[in-house]
């Protein structure tokens, strides 16, 4: 038994000093006084205390970051910001020299313009995606799926009823897989096109796409707690600048330290209001483009389309702001609050980026059963007899 003892804890032995000799091999080098700690003895109460709080503060240092004041994003959003903190200080810092006052009222009212400019552009987009490319491939669709019902559930009025977009869907039980095959091939590519006809690849596109837009969201939600959440209300002018160090000061950084009540709620309306609702409303059009198209090969084509609207801001700074303002914007930062200013590095850390990721599974799932509205009532029918039609005659096999 003895043997059998020392056989079971021969591994756990070995494999423990082995970790034990690395570490001591590995270990940073604590000095006390002129002589390693791995080569000393430690004897004293205070040689104790001090090997422990050199230990607590290395694993501080591993386990909690610290943030940089929040840079502005290079895009017309984050332009305008950058033009609101600055000509807004300059112009209570020089209130009194009418020249100065007129060309920053100049170009912070250019600032806004383009804004809505951009916005404008969006909103056109939008519109004219929507009445016509997005009804139009609704309404083949819709057809497709009505014929598609028509000819499985027998043709016979008793086994369809109306559903609420005034198309027909089938009763379960007349359901006829057997029909599928009397399809003409037009017919049958149509219905096996329907991008609801495979779940599990519309939601990935569907994902991916809702990922898209909750950056968008996310990044406006950080600029609205850096901007008004977490910046101190400045109560002694409107809006309040500073620089961290003569570094800083050197190379033109400018910080915003606070912004009182009345700036907050200019930012908030003019700026990030806008930004959340066109892109709500740009994840909704593009949810619905993309359930509506006609054919595998264009809804990755149309995801490009809808990213190309979404990106309207970059081309536009890109192009119609000036290097100067550009340069400007790079050394434009917002202050980070000393509660936001460290973290630590554990699982809610991690955690509390991966609630977006959840909240975009979860709209795609909820979006797909439940609230999409391009084809009404889906009865989920298309997917098995398109699958064995498609294996029995080898459709899309080839490569």
């Amino acid at each position: 038994s003895v043997a059998i003892w020392l056989k079971s804890s021969a591994w756990p032995c070995i494999l423990f000093a082995t970790v034990a000799m690395a570490f001591q091999v590995n270990a940073p080098k604590v000095l006390l006084g002129n002589v390693p700690l791995h080569k000393r003895s430690i004897s004293t109460v205070s040689e104790v205390t001090s090997v422990a709080e050199t230990m607590n503060f290395d694993l501080e240092a591993v386990e909690v970051v610290s943030y940089d004041d929040m840079a502005l994003d290079e895009d017309v959003y984050g332009f305008t910001i950058k033009s609101f903190i600055r000509d807004c200080y300059i112009l209570e810092a020089n209130k009194d020299c009418c020249e100065s006052t007129c060309g920053r009222v100049a170009r912070l009212s250019g600032s806004f313009l383009l804004l809505g400019l951009h916005i404008l552009i969006q909103v056109a987009l939008m519109m004219a995606t929507r009445h016509f490319v997005c009804a139009k491939a609704v309404w083949g669709i819709r057809s497709a799926y009505d014929d598609f019902e028509w000819h499985m559930y027998g043709e016979d009025e008793s086994h369809i009823y109306k559903a609420a977009d005034g198309f027909r869907r089938g009763k379960p039980e007349f359901f006829d897989p057997d029909r599928f095959a009397n399809l003409t091939h037009t017919a049958k590519d149509e219905a096996c096109s329907i991008p609801l006809s495979r779940p599990s690849f519309l939601a990935l596109i569907l994902f991916i796409w809702t990922l898209t837009c909750i950056g968008e969201l996310r990044r406006s939600f950080e600029l609205w707690v850096a901007l008004v959440w977490n910046s101190a209300t400045s109560e002694m002018s409107f809006v309040a600048v500073g620089t961290e160090d003569e570094s800083e000061s050197a190379s033109g950084v400018v910080t915003l330290r606070g912004m009182w009540y009345s700036a907050k709620a200019t930012v908030t309306v003019l700026v990030l209001i806008p930004r959340v609702i066109i892109t709500c409303l740009l994840l909704w059009l593009g949810c619905r483009w993309l359930i509506a198209t006609s054919d595998f090969e264009s809804l990755i084509l149309n995801g490009v389309a809808l990213a190309f609207i979404k990106d309207m801001k970059d081309l536009i700074y890109t192009t119609l702001v000036s290097a100067a303002c550009k340069r400007e914007c790079e050394l434009t930062r917002i202050r980070v609050s000393p509660c936001a200013k460290y973290e630590r590095t554990n699982f809610l850390a991690s955690f509390k980026a991966l609630v977006w990721g959840l909240l975009a599974l979860t709209f795609v799932w909820a979006y797909i059963l439940y609230f999409q509205g391009v084809l009404v009532d889906y009865r989920w029918d298309v997917a098995d007899v398109c699958l064995r039609w498609e294996i029995a005659h080898g459709v899309h096999m080839h490569v």
